[in-house]
């Protein structure tokens, strides 16, 4: 943001403010986890139906394979979802 031509108190409180609003969204989204033991595909299927939550599912996947891929660790994340995993 500094780049942009922002000082730095502006950048700083665009992080505050940003933080600010973002935070209470990611309590409430890990409420259910923490407190009932639900893992996330079920969260997202009472959020988004059926069909609407494999876009989060995939989307968190794809994420994580490319950090794998960051890693130079070549195993597919495929075993998350119940595939065959390389290791056995």
């Amino acid at each position: 943001m500094i780049s942009a031509g922002l000082t730095w108190w502006q950048a700083f409180l665009c992080v505050i403010i940003g933080y600010s609003l973002v935070g209470p969204i990611l309590v409430l989204n890990a409420r259910p986890g923490a407190v009932f033991g639900l893992i996330f595909p079920s969260v997202n299927r009472t959020t988004f139906g059926i069909f609407g939550s494999l876009w989060p599912v995939f989307n968190r996947m794809s994420y994580y394979q490319k950090v794998a891929d960051k890693a130079d660790y070549q195993e597919p994340v495929w075993h998350v979802f119940g595939g065959v995993s390389k290791r056995g």
